[in-house]
């Protein structure tokens, strides 16, 4: 929770700053990467200062979509967009927890040795590679732009007639 307040507080204090496309890219790939150092690295002086900042980027990520999506949204449609958004997400974390809590249990009756340590770093590989390939691979520039022009009216490019 600690790290969830400084993310909050730093994202209001230096938000403005950075665009909230990297921002939500390069937060979510680093949270990958530090579940990876969690799974690989596991002991409490190690755990405190992980969570923290994995806390703190978390913050930073979920302020950075909601910014997002409040200001792309229509005024008319926010409830559902944000209803939706919500949806997806507990979704997915409940999934995810069903999924991995599975596979550590599986792996534990058959014998392999901390087997949360291989599903914290094979979930958080998973995370920073989608992050990063979505990035470089799958986001088209002109939808990049659109986001862009939509959170900064002022950098909308003019149209000669």
């Amino acid at each position: 929770a600690a790290g969830m307040v400084a993310g909050s507080f730093a994202v209001g204090v230096f938000g403005h700053r950075t665009s909230r496309v990297a921002l939500i890219t390069w937060g979510t790939a680093a949270i990958g990467l530090l579940m990876i150092l969690a799974g690989t690295t596991y002991s409490f002086r190690t755990f405190v200062p992980v969570a923290l900042l994995g806390g703190a980027l978390l913050a930073a990520v979920m302020i950075a979509q909601d910014t997002l999506l409040h200001e792309c949204a229509p005024a008319g449609r926010r409830a559902v967009v944000f209803s939706s958004k919500d949806l997806i997400v507990a979704t997915v974390f409940a999934g995810a927890a069903f999924v991995v809590g599975g596979l550590v249990f599986l792996l534990g009756h058959l014998g392999v040795d901390a087997p949360y340590r291989w599903a914290l770093t094979t979930v958080g590989a998973f995370i920073a590679l989608a992050s990063i390939g979505w990035r470089v691979f799958a986001a088209p520039p002109p939808l990049m732009a659109t986001l862009a022009e939509r959170a900064d009216p002022a950098h909308a490019p003019v149209e000669v007639a």
